[in-house]
């Protein structure tokens, strides 16, 4: 009300000044005796110049005291935060698809220990328990942030829209039909919160910060560290919506930080994550993969469109070509079920992700996206090894004779086999699984890398990679746990070779250990698994022997045994000196022999803890240390000097 009369004072004051100023302007022409035309069409021209000035300076005021207010309400949604929050709900969509897609989800979720019921109905869909889970873990964003949870107001509209999609929105509407989403799904998001909010109250055992943190955290660390990334995003961006960020709000996005490690700064976007060397992700095995998979796959998640029809334009193939392409990339989680005559649904967003499928789908065979199929200086690809002849690479190795003739002999029975098979003749089963038995450091690891390779060459399995492992990679800390960690390992390790190192200790904790139940995952998942999966066992000898004793199953499949023997004086020497040949050393004069006479007083003396190659892989560090220390305080140092080891340098007492 004070406004409005300060106004009109302003007006009466400026009306009585123009008409004092107007007064004088007439008196004073005339005056000056002028034409009375002439005098009104001046005045006429002065007072529309007054107008014009006047309004013009009222305009330039009303532009001033809109720029010192803020443009629009904190609490209005716009368009520009509409994308952001739209786009963080989606990104945790996704994360919900993959988890989804983890192989043994069920037994993950049952090991939650948590009762899903949802207004009174018990859950039974996996699917319906993970979505629940990930329901939990956004409203828990709002929690921590001390909101109260409006799902109509701007900062509940993140909810409100990860809601919808859970229930099957389609993908994001754009902001001009927000109102229409809403009136949609508005009903039933307010039901399902309502529910959530009941679940929380009433369940003690979700007392940790993000249910999926815990899920995740021992079984899919690339997973773990996305999902993290993304709920802080989300929860930043809800904090951030009226544009300020109070201590509690901070307090909170400084806790999810912390359960990634990142202190005080916030996650580094994920665009410089994926600058990393790319890895491979556990996938499924598809048979006869179409030539032009990757390709298609690539061209399906740029263009986010699975129809089977474009894919035949697109690649110019036959329909039924393209419908078996659209079934393996449903088979590999890419694209959703058909639809009829709807496109399949595109179930990857990410195109490093995709990525990172794809060489765990094609082992060796994967090669990089050419041209624009992948973002620019997204990846720097990985080094390649040079590709080397397994069988050469065995041989190269020093010793180890009579294990090498034992590798010869399998390779050869597995050639003549599969010619037998070839020409229809019967055949005999091979084994492929094998127990390598002897003292640590006599390259056990290193043959089991390269019988992995030669199977591969052989056909047994199409990867060929070697995954290592022992006890502790396969046995958890708690009840149920055990069988998710192992059949973890061994989906990492199918199409290729699994080793694990001293097997015989997954028996030594007595009735109640957890080991069994890894021995018992392992020889159901080598039954269930038996074209794609081969392990390798080590250990002592005469542990390893108890231990295949102690299991008829372990006895059924595990007939093989090599024995790596211990090696010589004269190999230890030879490996000491390839390891000066790869590092560019040589010997001074007498240091060859009395390295000889060390190792000989080594092997002559030995024990059940003698190192064999270990042994000679701490001698040269310790005379390379040694070494460095005799030269650290020498100038003028030559190239010959700096690569001569004497005999001072070993640590030979």
């Amino acid at each position: 009300m004070t406004s409005d009369n300060t106004g009109c004072k302003d007006f009466f004051i400026k009306m009585l000044s123009f008409s004092l100023w107007l007064l004088v302007i007439v008196l004073a022409l005339m005056g000056f005796g002028i034409n009375t035309w002439v005098g009104c069409v001046f005045i006429c021209i002065l007072i529309l110049t007054h107008v014009i000035v006047a309004i013009y300076a009222k305009n330039k005021a009303s532009q001033s005291v809109n720029a010192s207010s803020p443009a629009t309400d904190p609490h209005e949604i716009t368009e520009e935060y509409y994308n952001q929050v739209t786009k963080a709900a989606e990104d945790l969509y996704a994360d919900y698809e993959r988890v989804v897609r983890l192989h043994d989800i069920d037994t993950l979720v049952s090991s939650m220990g948590v009762q899903f019921v949802m207004n009174g109905a018990p859950m039974t869909d996996v699917k319906d328990k993970v979505r629940l889970l990930f329901w939990i873990d956004v409203t828990r964003c709002y929690t921590g942030l001390g909101h109260l949870i409006d799902l109509s107001s701007k900062e509940g509209l993140g909810l409100f829209y990860f809601i919808a999609l859970t229930k099957g929105c389609a993908p994001k509407k754009p902001f001009a039909n927000l109102a229409i989403v809403k009136a949609v799904y508005q009903a039933d998001a307010e039901s399902i919160l309502k529910g959530i909010k009941a679940y929380i109250d009433t369940a003690p055992a979700l007392s940790e910060v993000f249910l999926m943190s815990r899920l995740l955290s021992s079984n899919d660390t690339t997973l773990h560290r996305k999902f993290l990334v993304d709920i802080y995003r989300f929860a930043s961006i809800t904090a951030k919506a009226d544009n300020t960020v109070t201590s509690e709000e901070a307090e909170w996005l400084s806790n999810i930080l912390k359960l990634q490690g990142g202190g005080n700064q916030e996650f580094v976007p994920e665009e410089d994550e994926e600058e990393q060397e790319l890895t491979p992700i556990s996938a499924p095995h598809i048979p006869r993969l179409d030539p032009i998979f990757a390709d298609v796959a690539r061209w399906i998640v740029a263009n986010q469109d699975g129809s089977t029809s474009k894919i035949q334009r697109q690649f110019e193939i036959g329909y039924n070509r393209a419908g078996k392409l659209s079934d393996q990339l449903e088979a590999a989680g890419i694209v959703g079920p058909n639809k009829g005559t709807e496109g399949r649904e595109v179930l990857i967003k990410d195109k490093v992700y995709l990525e990172r499928l794809l060489m765990g789908i094609m082992g060796e065979d994967y090669t990089k996206a050419e041209g624009d199929t992948m973002p620019k200086d997204t990846i720097k690809p990985a080094s390649k090894p040079k590709t080397q002849n397994p069988a050469k690479m065995l041989d190269e190795l020093i010793g180890l004779d009579s294990v090498k003739k034992e590798v010869e002999t399998l390779s050869n029975f597995i050639k003549i086999q599969q010619t037998r098979a070839a020409k229809g003749l019967k055949t005999s089963a091979v084994s492929y699984h094998c127990v390598f038995t002897g003292n640590p450091g006599t390259g056990k690891t290193t043959v089991a890398r390269i019988l992995a390779k030669i199977y591969k060459n052989l056909g047994v399995v199409s990867k060929g990679h070697l995954v290592e492992t022992d006890r502790a990679g396969l046995v958890a800390e708690y009840v149920g746990q055990t069988a998710v960690k192992t059949n973890k390992i061994i989906d990492s390790a199918l199409d290729g070779v699994l080793f694990i190192d001293e097997a015989y200790s997954l028996i030594g904790g007595g009735e109640s250990d957890y080991g069994k139940e890894a021995i018992a995952t392992l020889l159901k998942r080598m039954e269930d698994n038996r074209d794609r999966l081969i392990v390798i066992l080590a250990g002592y000898t005469k542990n390893m022997k108890d231990f295949i004793d102690s299991n008829p199953g372990l006895q059924s499949r595990f007939n093989r045994y090599i024995e790596f023997p211990d090696y010589s004086a004269d190999e230890l020497l030879q490996i000491f000196e390839a390891n000066m040949k790869k590092y560019e050393y040589h010997f001074g004069e007498g240091t060859k022999e009395a390295l000889k006479q060390y190792f000989e007083n080594e092997v002559a003396n030995k024990d059940a803890n003698f190192g064999n190659g270990r042994l000679v892989r701490n001698v040269f560090e310790k005379t390379l240390e040694r070494q460095a220390n005799r030269l650290a305080h020498e100038v003028n140092l030559t190239t010959d000097r700096l690569s001569q080891i004497e005999i001072e340098d070993l640590p030979l007492s």
